[in-house]
């Protein structure tokens, strides 16, 4: 399902186990895998592993995003081949995609844009609004955030949103929508 999703190709490399995957990770050996929270967790927490995506019914607070570079489109493809007959860019500012979800509301899947990235105002997908841009406070002190395991200072930024209520149970589903979106790429 993830590779119809994605339209990505992968290869499948049969471990015994986390832990030699994990140290393949590390050492660059392997691009990407799929693992648990639980033998993921301290590689997560030092920095040196970044979790991509999460598959869980419910959130995990061990998990937090690292403050995302932007990004290019891949070099010397046919989509970075077509930027430049065009004259543009293909580069998009930092950005944090993620759901939002509440009950009897509308799910939804957004992004926040970094403030004072270089391409922020000149995003190849035109996907930057000046409501989704956000300060970034630094050095916040870890006082009142233990319980989540923050034990550092660290980096936060402040977003409200609002929501619209849901017309049916389907809208207010993360897992209706996932199905909907396996049915379109498939």
């Amino acid at each position: 399902m993830f590779t119809a999703l994605t339209q990505t190709e992968m290869l499948h490399v049969p471990y015994k186990g986390s832990g030699p995957a994990v140290a393949d990770l590390l050492g660059g050996q392997v691009d990407y895998m799929f693992d648990s929270i639980t033998s993921a967790r301290p590689h997560l927490a030092s920095g040196k592993l970044r979790a991509l995506a999460v598959t869980t019914p419910k959130r995990s607070s061990t998990l937090r995003t690292a403050l995302p570079p932007g990004y290019a489109i891949p070099p010397n493809s046919p989509t970075s081949d077509l930027f430049e007959a065009l004259g543009r860019h293909g580069q998009r500012p930092a950005h944090v995609h993620f759901p939002v979800v509440a009950p009897g509301q509308r799910t939804l899947t957004t992004q926040i844009n970094i403030a004072g990235d270089t391409y922020l105002d000149d995003d190849f997908a035109f996907a930057t609004r000046d409501g989704l841009i956000v300060e970034l406070e630094r050095g916040v002190a870890p006082a009142g955030y233990e319980s989540l395991g923050i034990g550092a200072p660290f980096v936060r930024s402040r977003f409200d949103f609002v929501m619209q209520p849901a017309l049916n149970a389907s809208e207010a589903s993360p897992e209706a929508r996932i199905a909907r979106l396996a049915r379109v790429a498939a």
